[in-house]
């Protein structure tokens, strides 16, 4: 009786040890138009993803042809990349892997979600604010597709132009306007000269046209 009560434990135990998360896919936040990798490590004869909380020979034919899926092993541990291409739609996707038996057991890890965070338009609200001492320039930057919760960094660079002399406008060179991850920036006198009119570009380091606007800075 006993031997056969051992029997029956160890043979449960192996079948619910025989499937096992090793590592879940992590929350991705990339750009729009970019790719976004969730990797799964697991234990088992393979490994499966849900998107959305279906299995992928429940999703749309066309979003089934879009995932790219890189796989390898090392010795009972099973490796699986999914790449999904961050299209507006697929903003908010919640990714999870599953480790599966040959039996049809299986171990589902913790859930991941893509963030897509949007390209950032050409910047609006660009505003300027001096007095003798300075000059503050700030914008707003929209993104072409609303995000809560993404973390990519957004960097901005600023060109200035004077452009008194109307056919000859000259650039103003400024080391410190290259890669700004606020949305204002402070102008010194050691930027701009007094009673000139300027240019002021202000993009993100993407794919999108600045916006202009000429500021009158009067130094008395």
């Amino acid at each position: 009786m006993e031997v056969k009560s051992l029997f029956f434990f160890l043979h449960v135990g192996l079948l619910t040890l025989g499937q096992e998360i090793l590592s879940s896919p992590k929350d991705s936040t990339v750009f729009l138009h970019e790719f976004a990798a969730f990797s799964c490590w697991a234990k088992g004869d393979e490994v499966t993803w849900k998107l959305n909380g279906l299995l992928l020979k429940d999703l749309p034919p066309e979003l089934r042809k879009e995932l790219i899926f890189n796989t390898s092993s090392y010795n009972s541990t099973l490796f699986e990349e999914l790449v999904i291409p961050s299209k507006p739609e697929r903003n908010g996707t919640t990714v999870q892997c599953l480790g599966v038996k040959i039996d049809g057991s299986s171990a589902e890890s913790e859930i991941g979600t893509l963030i897509i965070q949007g390209l950032l338009m050409a910047v609006i609200n660009l505003r300027a604010k001096g007095d003798v001492s300075s000059v503050t320039i700030s914008w707003t930057a929209p993104f072409s597709l609303n995000v809560t919760g993404g973390d990519r960094d957004i960097w901005y660079s600023i060109t200035i132009y004077n452009v008194t002399e109307k056919y000859y406008p000259t650039a103003i060179r400024c080391t410190d306007c290259t890669y700004i991850s606020e949305t204002h920036y402070t102008f010194t006198p050691d930027h701009l000269s007094p009673c000139d009119v300027y240019n002021f570009s202000v993009y993100p380091l993407q794919w999108s046209w600045p916006r202009r606007e000429q500021w009158h800075y009067n130094l008395i």
